[in-house]
């Protein structure tokens, strides 16, 4: 009996210890951390825009603010005139959880490309959603469209065995297009 409770007490201690040394590893790293997340945001952003064929373009905070926790961005060509915009669209119905979604639409208000910000899907099958295969059926289609796979009576092809990652994905896409109209519209003033 007195070997178990000494047991329990050691085992106890070590528990304490290593959730300790987690809490200040994860204090020690928060602002790298914070860096690495904000530059694959921005990365995202410059990837997603590419497709408006603009050399020179000058990207901003759609409303000013810090470009690290920024949601939306405007794109401006170099004589000033509105380019596009890239908005974070979410969707907490993926398989995996949360899936964040940096979608780039063109200054006409057509989707140009996304790009898979956040997102835990299954690595064999939901994480096509980040493919171009699937990608490719969004681009070229109106801000102001239906974003439905065509098990819901849309008009995308969802990932063969990956529907919920699918309906993930067009749902995210729905939650950034919904808000390009103000981006747009701000960004003209």
């Amino acid at each position: 009996m007195r070997e178990t409770i000494k047991l329990s007490i050691l085992l106890a201690l070590i528990a304490a210890l290593c959730g300790a040394l987690i809490v200040a590893i994860a204090d020690k790293t928060a602002d790298a951390r914070a860096a690495t997340g904000a530059r694959k945001r921005l990365a995202a952003v410059e990837s997603v825009l590419a497709a408006t064929g603009q050399d020179a373009l000058r990207i901003e905070p759609a409303g000013g603010g810090d470009p690290a926790e920024a949601s939306a961005f405007a794109a401006f060509a170099p004589d000033g005139s509105f380019a596009g915009a890239a908005l974070i669209g979410s969707s907490t119905h993926g398989y995996g959880g949360n899936v964040q979604l940096m979608v780039g639409f063109g200054a006409d208000g057509k989707l140009l490309d996304f790009a898979v910000v956040e997102g835990n899907e299954t690595p064999g099958l939901g994480a096509k959603i980040a493919r171009d295969e699937f990608r490719a059926g969004f681009r070229g289609r109106p801000f102001d469209g239906v974003w439905k796979v065509r098990k819901d009576g849309g008009e995308i092809d969802a990932v063969t065995s990956a529907t919920i990652s699918s309906r993930a994905a067009t749902e995210a896409v729905a939650d950034a297009a919904s808000r390009f109209g103000a981006v747009r519209e701000a960004a003209a003033k």
